[in-house]
């Protein structure tokens, strides 16, 4: 039920008197929410779990995200930094890392950022991620940053479409079918 104004006066005498608080005060629109990184992700992750969940090329377990800009808990954080880089984490990695070599790549790696951040002169980038990506395209990566989820899912349904690299050396009879498995030496 919608209350009139008169109505609104007399149940409310001293909101009424106040114009900003009137039911037809206008109201200053709030300003867009801005989907955060995290959420963008997301977006991305299911999307890839939702339509690659049966296709026999897609490999699941070797697209993962990369927890670099997590904040790890505990009370001494910059420690707990440390001995995951003597570990071997490295700042800059991108978000999300699709290990499979598709096309002309050797595999996929996506940067996800804000939306809000695509107007700034970087971008949004850090030196090290930049140069993450620098280096990953030296070495035939597709390495792109994204600002939105549905960016994201167009990057990675553009790469799905390209053929596994096995299958593109099978038919350039670079390698025959049956030495596929056989052409890589043990490293054990």
């Amino acid at each position: 039920m919608r209350l009139t104004e008169k109505e609104f006066a007399e149940m409310f005498p001293a909101l009424s008197s106040n114009p900003a608080l009137s039911p037809k005060a206008k109201r200053k629109p709030s300003p867009a929410v801005i989907p955060t990184e995290h959420q963008e992700q997301v977006k991305l992750v299911r999307h890839v779990h939702e339509h690659y969940a049966d296709d026999m090329s897609f490999v699941d377990e070797v697209f993962f995200a990369i927890p670099n800009g997590m904040l790890a808990g505990g009370h001494n954080k910059f420690a707990l930094m440390k001995k995951f880089q003597t570990e071997g984490l490295k700042n800059g990695v991108s978000d999300i890392l699709y290990l499979q070599a598709r096309g002309i790549y050797g595999g996929l790696a996506i940067e996800m950022k804000r939306s809000d951040l695509r107007t700034r002169k970087d971008g949004g980038m850090r030196v090290a991620q930049t140069a993450f990506q620098e280096a990953a395209r030296k070495i035939h990566w597709a390495a792109v940053t994204c600002y939105t989820g549905e960016e994201a899912i167009t990057v990675f349904d553009n790469y799905m479409s390209l053929t596994p690299l096995v299958a593109v050396r099978i038919m350039m009879n670079v390698v025959n079918d049956d030495e596929v498995d056989d052409e890589m030496p043990s490293l054990a």
